[in-house]
C-alpha cells in the first residue's frame, strides 16, 4: 500500500513485494516441517493442496481480482499478536535455529500499515507515534524481551519497519540504536 497499490493483484505484480511474501512464506512453512516433523511431500500434499508450488507466472493473476490491500491487511493487532501470523511463524523459525528474516518484514509492514477506517490501524499508529516503535513492537506483538528468541524478533522487527521507513536517514540513526 505503501508503494500506490491497492489491490492484491497489483502488489503480487511487483517482484519486491512477492519475493518478500514468498520468501516468509517459505521461512514460516520450513519452521512448521521441521518443528513437527512432516516430510516435505506429507507437507505439501496436507497442508498446500490449494497451493501447489510452482514457478511464479504474471499469468497466473487474476488483475480482475479486486481484493483490497486494505481487507487483506484489517485488523493488524490481531495479525500481530503472538499466537497468528507473524509472531508465532516467527518465534517458531528461531527456536527451529533459522532468521526469520522475511516475516519480520512483513510484521514490520503491518506497523506502517494505514487505514482510517480501519480501528485497530488507528490504534498502532497512535501508539507507534505516542511511544515508539520498541514499545509498540513489544506491546503488540506481546514479547517478553527477557526471552533470547523474544528479543531477536523484536530486534528484527524494529530493524526492519526502520529500513522501510521513508524518514532522512539522520532522523533514523537518532531513533535506531540496534
Amino acid at each position: 500500500k505503501a508503494k500506490g497499490y491497492t489491490y492484491h493483484y497489483e502488489a503480487m505484480l511487483d517482484y519486491d513485494v512477492r519475493k518478500a511474501q514468498t520468501l516468509a512464506s517459505n521461512e514460516a512453512n520450513w519452521a512448521m516441517q521441521r518443528a513437527f516433523g512432516v516430510p516435505q511431500e506429507e507437507f505439501e500434499r496436507d497442508f498446500l493442496t490449494d497451493k501447489p508450488i510452482v514457478r511464479f507466472d504474471e499469468s497466473q493473476i487474476d488483475r480482475e481480482d479486486r481484493d483490497t490491500l486494505d481487507r487483506i491487511a484489517a485488523d493488524p493487532i490481531r495479525k500481530l499478536a503472538r499466537n497468528d501470523r507473524f509472531v508465532g511463524p516467527a518465534l517458531l523459525c528461531l527456536k527451529q535455529g533459522r532468521i526469520p528474516f522475511f516475516i519480520a518484514r512483513g510484521a514490520a509492514m503491518m506497523f506502517n500499515f494505514r487505514n482510517e477506517q480501519d480501528a485497530a490501524a488507528c490504534e498502532i499508529g497512535k501508539y507507534v507515534e505516542d511511544n515508539g516503535i520498541e514499545r509498540a513492537v513489544e506491546h503488540f506483538c506481546q514479547l517478553d524481551l527477557s526471552q533470547p528468541n523474544e528479543q531477536m524478533l523484536h530486534r528484527l522487527i524494529v530493524a526492519q519497519y526502520y529500513d522501510g521507513s521513508s524518514e532522512d536517514s539522520f532522523d533514523l540513526a537518532q531513533k535506531y540504536q540496534g
